[in-house]
């Protein structure tokens, strides 16, 4: 069975490890630093033993604005 927690419910069910604080700031940093993309969590046999992120650039959009603009 999965089971989904946030990353505060991890830092106060107890206090992290010093190997969880340091996981959880690289993805808390990774997440604040992203506009578009994703953060993901690679776990082998119960520790955290990679992140990893991909950033996405979107074009923009010309109906929303949103993006940025592409340039040839």
């Amino acid at each position: 069975m999965s089971e989904t927690r946030t990353l505060e419910s991890v830092a106060t069910i107890r206090r992290p490890t010093d190997d969880e604080a340091a996981w959880l700031a690289i993805v808390k940093r990774q997440v604040k630093a992203l506009h578009f993309g994703v953060v993901q969590i690679v776990v082998h046999n119960d520790r955290v033993v990679q992140v990893e992120w991909t950033e996405k650039v979107r074009l923009n959009d010309k109906t929303t604005g949103d993006g940025v603009e592409p340039t040839l």
